[in-house]
């Protein structure tokens, strides 16, 4: 099983794919005017998304985007902050550079996140309505399909 992550500063997308198929999803966002202090958020992103992903039918490798230098400083800083968060969890994981997911999911490195939203609609089109209008739920999908071309995830072995 293979989960794709596009994280942000107080956020975590996540989709989880079985031969390249989508099955699950995952999406957790702390507001702004909900953060207490930077160790709580990563405290309750971490909680949850590792609380989910024991919950998949088979144990994930995950495929995390690269953090990427912002703007800001402290923008950068907390954003590998929660990659680094996100990669301590128990299961396999790395780091994916954003052209190199994009040139395997969508064809090309450097395209937008219309094109991005565009491609995975067309490769998966139920993520229209289960997605909305949400685009990192689109990237952390561009993510997977990397993961799943890969072939560096562990065999999905059915329970049943």
């Amino acid at each position: 099983m293979i989960v794709g992550v596009d994280s942000g500063k107080n956020r975590i997308d996540a989709v989880a794919m079985v031969d390249d198929k989508i099955c699950d999803w995952f999406t957790m966002e702390i507001p702004r005017k909900q953060v207490i202090s930077r160790s709580r958020t990563l405290r309750d992103l971490r909680f949850s998304f590792n609380f989910w992903l024991h919950c998949l039918p088979a144990e994930p490798t995950l495929f995390v985007e690269a953090p990427i230098v912002m703007s800001g400083r402290q923008t950068a800083v907390a954003l590998a902050e929660t990659v680094g968060m996100i990669l301590s969890l128990p299961f396999r994981a790395e780091t994916v550079a954003i052209d190199a997911w994009k040139m395997e999911a969508i064809g090309k490195g450097g395209v937008s996140k219309e094109e991005v939203r565009r491609g995975i609609i067309e490769a998966y089109p139920a993520t229209e309505d289960i997605f909305g209008e949400r685009q990192d739920l689109f990237d952390a999908a561009g993510v997977a399909v990397y993961g799943c071309r890969s072939g560096r995830g562990v065999p999905f072995t059915d329970p049943a």
